[in-house]
């Protein structure tokens, strides 16, 4: 169960025993070219590489060069809200993703190489902090560049308004489970804007069994219900949620529903 298997493995780890879940995944030519990325990765280190030379910069540094400069990893803009640029797996195997997928894999290869590394949820991005002699360095893992104050302060702006102003705890590492939870609500919000509620459900499942009882996420699950119009469980969804968040600002627009479902059960009954 990936719930119970959370503190034992690492980040990567988990984003793929998830992907296995959800998706038909060869993990056996995942983990081939995985092991060959890590492979590189440790000669580029060590300088003894054939292909890549030697590397005489910080070790942070020369992980940050293999993975943008050598093999070529980079956000994809043109379908950044692809299904597939979810797929932590698609971006071992295409070297495209979106910051978050881009950060779960740097996060891991910084990890890797002996160094400390944490992802950060930060608001409508993802950033990866690395702790080098007692200094934080923020980088944006979508194209690697490092971040100062002013621009992280720019991006929280861009996500909460004008007036929002970047504050020390915005920069707060999260851990594993508030990255995958992160992880699979990408994963949900691409599977609803392409209409595939089946698996947008089993996104919604894995979420619930991270966080049972979650009002919203039994909430966003009704929606899905309502979807596939499965309206019994869905107003059940619905009515939890009423009951738990009394005063939410989408209470009138669920009872709406329900009433709108009520009445489509007594026409076809």
């Amino acid at each position: 169960m990936i719930e119970k298997d959370m503190p034992e493995v690492s980040l990567l780890d988990m984003a793929l025993m998830i992907e296995q879940e959800l998706d038909e995944l060869d993990m056996a030519k995942v983990e081939a070219e995985l092991a060959q990325l890590s492979a590189q990765l440790e000669d580029y280190l060590a300088g003894s590489s054939s292909e890549f030379g030697g590397n005489k910069g910080q070790p942070w540094q020369g992980v940050l060069d293999c993975f943008y400069q050598q093999w070529q990893f980079t956000g994809d803009w043109q379908q950044f809200f692809d299904y597939q640029n979810t797929q932590v797996s698609q971006g071992i195997l295409n070297r495209k993703g979106t910051p978050l997928t881009l950060g779960v894999l740097l996060v891991h290869f910084l990890r890797q190489s002996g160094l400390t590394a944490h992802g950060i949820c930060f608001p409508g991005h993802f950033l990866v902090r690395l702790d080098i002699d007692e200094t934080f360095h923020y980088i944006d893992p979508f194209n690697g560049a490092s971040l100062s104050w002013q621009q992280m302060e720019l991006k929280l702006r861009g996500a909460k308004g004008d007036l929002a102003r970047l504050k020390q705890q915005d920069l707060k590492p999260d851990d594993i489970k508030s990255i995958i939870k992160r992880l699979l609500h990408t994963k949900k919000g691409a599977l609803l804007r392409d209409h595939q509620f089946n698996q947008a459900l089993r996104c919604s499942d894995i979420l619930l069994r991270l966080a049972p009882g979650d009002p919203f996420e039994v909430r966003d699950r009704g929606f899905i219900f309502h979807e596939l119009d499965c309206f019994n469980v869905a107003v059940d969804d619905f009515n939890y949620f009423i009951d738990k968040c009394p005063n939410d600002p989408s209470i009138g627009l669920l009872k709406l529903k329900i009433e709108q479902m009520d009445h489509s059960q007594t026409v076809m009954h």
